[in-house]
């Protein structure tokens, strides 16, 4: 959700409008039951420059351009604010190829190890192998794995 508007500027100095021209109109009573203009456009935000990603899909692109009265300030004069909602989606896919299957390879080399005799050389290699790889995957997956930011985060009181 972004909201973008003006607390200073009323509709008369600042009319912000929506790019989409196949829009849709609404009418919505807010809490001190007065009457807000709405208007609804399905494609919102325009994709022309939008590189499309390998993680995420876009699903939805509402945009809301609402036209509010203020009565305990400004009943005369109405603010305009316009809100995107942007629904977004993640490829399953990237998380199968960049972690399930080396996941699955590296277990599969680790049961491996238990199938060489132990009298050959080579199974202190193998494991020796496996456990670059397992220290090199989980560095790679602690690096381009994003940390959590902001308000989500458990705060120590």
């Amino acid at each position: 959700l972004f909201q973008f508007g003006s607390w200073t500027y009323s509709e008369n100095l600042l009319n912000l409008e929506l790019l989409e021209s196949n829009v849709r109109y609404e009418e919505e009573v807010n809490e001190h039951g007065i009457v807000d203009n709405i208007t609804i456009a399905d494609e919102g935000i325009d994709l022309s420059d939008y590189y499309p990603s390998v993680e995420w899909d876009i699903m939805s692109r509402v945009a809301r351009r609402r036209s509010k009265n203020y009565p305990s300030c400004c009943p005369q004069s109405a603010y305009i604010d316009i809100m995107y909602y942007l629904e977004l989606r993640r490829k399953p896919l990237f998380y199968t190829v960049n972690l399930v299957f080396p996941c699955v390879g590296i277990s599969f080399l680790t049961i491996l190890v238990f199938y060489l005799p132990s009298d050959s050389g080579e199974k202190v290699t193998l494991c020796i192998s496996i456990l670059v790889a397992l220290t090199i995957f989980f560095l790679l997956l602690c690096c381009n794995t994003y940390s959590p930011r902001g308000e989500y985060l458990m705060k120590r009181e």
